[in-house]
């Protein structure tokens, strides 16, 4: 979770060069990064990080709990 935390910049600015008239706003990624730390301050590269890590962990548990819950089927049936 706390990688998608460290990312979600680049996330930012990804979706900000998708929307529509981004590419025009933006030029490119450098311009976009300077701009929105001119204009919005740092606070706005992180904008949804929060929802986004909580995604990411909740996903993260419910890959290992079905990842640990095939093993031990696999286990018990000796299927390994």
């Amino acid at each position: 979770a706390l990688a998608a935390g460290a990312v979600t910049p680049t996330d930012v600015i990804k979706t900000r060069l998708q929307l529509k008239g981004g590419k025009e706003k933006y030029k490119d990624i450098p311009t976009a990064f300077r701009m929105i730390l001119r204009d919005e301050g740092p606070i706005a590269l992180f904008k949804g990080a929060v929802p986004r890590m909580g995604v990411v962990g909740s996903l993260f548990a419910i890959t290992l709990l079905a990842f640990e819950t095939q093993k031990k089927y696999m286990i018990k049936y000796n299927l390994l």
